[in-house]
């Protein structure tokens, strides 16, 4: 493992990383909230926190990938 992955007093990603999260949750769930349906607007709400997890995931791939550089891939990788 890289020994500054987990250092979060000297690289504060993991908290900006969750802000990314949350506040893509919140933004969306309000606008499920306001524009949809009161039918549908839990199963908007769902599909906002869905959405703002795979955000989440593609930030946090984009962070490390940064971090620890570019990995080889495929049948030569070692």
């Amino acid at each position: 493992m890289h020994p500054g992955l987990l250092r979060p007093a000297r690289h504060p990603h993991p908290f900006f990383l969750n802000l990314v999260i949350a506040a893509l949750n919140a933004g969306l769930s309000y606008a499920a909230y306001q524009l949809l349906p009161t039918r549908w607007a839990v199963t908007g709400m769902a599909a906002a926190y869905s959405l703002a997890l795979w955000a989440g995931w593609a930030v946090t791939a984009y962070a490390l990938r940064r971090r620890l550089g570019a990995r080889p891939t495929g049948p030569s990788a070692p």
